[in-house]
């Protein structure tokens, strides 16, 4: 006999979640444990505990979906990180390099 494998909510999208998030919710203020609830919908009991918190203190609007992914552009360098970012890849130049040079060369006492 093969395992049974839970489906990963996760990959459902948002619409599909809310949904899932609410019949949840109906089903534990209906009567049923959230454990049973859990198991039922296939979800983490941490899930359910969760999602009747947030229904309790914000009601079923509280269970819709909020914005995935990240923010447009949030992950781009201004101009002014850019340089600097290219400049420590470059490595020390100018007197840096010249005082290096000259601590290496420096015979033992």
């Amino acid at each position: 006999m093969g395992m049974k494998t839970k489906a990963d909510a996760r990959k459902l999208d948002g619409a599909t979640q809310a949904h899932l998030r609410k019949l949840v919710v109906e089903a534990v203020r209906g009567g049923m444990t959230q454990t049973d609830a859990a198991s039922t919908y296939g979800v983490s009991l941490r899930a359910v505990s969760k999602w009747m918190k947030l229904s309790r203190e914000g009601g079923v609007r509280a269970l819709k979906p909020g914005k995935r992914g990240r923010r447009p552009g949030g992950g781009r360098l201004n101009a002014q990180q850019a340089w600097a970012d290219r400049e420590s890849d470059a490595g020390p130049t100018g007197d840096a390099v010249l005082s290096l040079d000259a601590r290496v060369r420096r015979e033992p006492d």
